[in-house]
């Protein structure tokens, strides 16, 4: 980039807009999955403890500036150094996930996280960043203007890899989460239908053959399909959580005054099940006001992505996007008995202090494209 272009691009950024409403969204979610997960983490505790639930919002507080932190980061981010470093930023969410799988902290049998005293690090959830990223970046390459096959080898590659060391802790879910979206990438990239289908049948074979190989996988579709005749096995936590969400009605128990949850009926609830426990304590309203604010991060993400006039600028905000709004939809049907237990994490509501980082990353890279494309918007006026 020329100096000409440089301050060009200063004067441009100082003109852009930053998409309140998309904030305001994702900051909603945020207050709201701090009240659930301290009322959930504090009650567990309260018996023993009457600090409990103010020790836990300080918690749940400091997990959140983890969150804030790369917000900031990824908003002071041009998209032009992301694009021009991201086969890096790929090749070092690699090494993470192999770092991981070395000398990782194992916890309930998975070796996801990297133990670093103070804090804990999975590494996966940086990494679905990382390979959004570079696939838009292989999208948008200037040599591969050609809808075809060459375009997806890149991507594709990456992504064995990665799904390969994902399955490996394991985290199935999350390797879903990366077929699903190259596929819808590839989709949103005009790629050619026998190319497209050839990479979705490839991504899903590779996944079922996966599950099929892993007796407990096996027995979780098990469990999935008949919850209440394997309630005292693989079918316990799905069956626990339907009796939360059914439990709710319209209106809910009342912020922090759900019972089920609170006696410890249902595992890992500020976390990988949280909507059952925004549903026993808020109801049907609460539950269709959380689906509504992540349509609101939906219809705004898309939009910043309509609206970036560079290439690799549109893929990776409809990447941002998909990665904020495709675990929410899939929690919930987890949730809700439509889809088998995956591990994922509701975003921005969640327990989790990676899995907030990567989602303050993906909604400052949102804001920062949109900051860009409304200043190019202004200067070209």
């Amino acid at each position: 980039m020329t100096m000409d272009g440089l301050s060009r691009q200063g004067r441009l950024s100082a003109a852009g807009q930053y998409d309140a409403t998309l904030f305001v969204a994702a900051l909603t979610l945020t207050a709201l999955g701090t009240l659930l997960v301290v009322s959930t983490t504090g009650k567990l505790a309260s018996g023993l403890d009457a600090e409990a639930p103010l020790r836990e919002l300080r918690h749940q507080l400091g997990l959140l500036s983890m969150g804030g932190l790369a917000f900031c980061v990824a908003l002071k981010t041009p998209a032009e150094w992301l694009r021009k470093w991201a086969p890096v930023l790929a090749a070092f969410c690699v090494a993470l996930l192999v770092g991981v799988a070395l000398f990782g902290k194992t916890t309930f049998g998975a070796r996801r996280w990297f133990d670093l005293g103070f804090i804990t690090i999975q590494p996966s959830e940086f990494a679905k960043i990382g390979f959004a990223i570079y696939v838009a970046h292989s999208l948008a390459r200037p040599s591969y203007q050609d809808i075809g096959m060459q375009r997806v080898l890149g991507p594709a590659a990456l992504f064995l890899i990665m799904a390969l060391l994902l399955v490996k802790q394991p985290d199935v879910g999350s390797a879903v989460l990366l077929a699903a979206l190259l596929v819808s990438m590839l989709v949103a990239s005009g790629m050619g239908l026998k190319v497209l289908l050839l990479t979705a049948v490839a991504a899903g074979v590779g996944i079922l053959g996966v599950i099929l190989l892993q007796s407990e996988k096996i027995a979780r579709f098990v469990g999935w399909l008949y919850p209440e005749a394997t309630r005292m096995g693989e079918g316990y936590q799905v069956y626990q959580a339907q009796i939360l969400i059914g439990s709710g009605g319209l209106t809910g128990a009342g912020l922090g005054s759900g019972l089920n949850h609170g006696f410890g009926y249902l595992p890992q609830s500020a976390n990988d099940f949280i909507f059952s426990v925004a549903a026993e304590e808020l109801g049907f309203v609460g539950v269709c006001c959380l689906v509504l604010l992540y349509a609101v991060l939906a219809v705004r993400g898309f939009a910043i992505a309509y609206r970036c006039r560079d290439e690799f600028a549109r893929y990776a905000a409809f990447a941002m996007t998909v990665l904020l709004v495709l675990p929410a939809w899939l929690h919930m049907a987890v949730n809700l008995g439509l889809l088998p237990t995956k591990g994922l994490v509701l975003p921005f509501v969640s327990y989790g202090g990676t899995a907030m980082a990567a989602s303050g990353a993906a909604l400052g890279i949102l804001e920062r494209l949109h900051l860009e494309a409304t200043a190019v918007t202004e200067g070209a006026a």
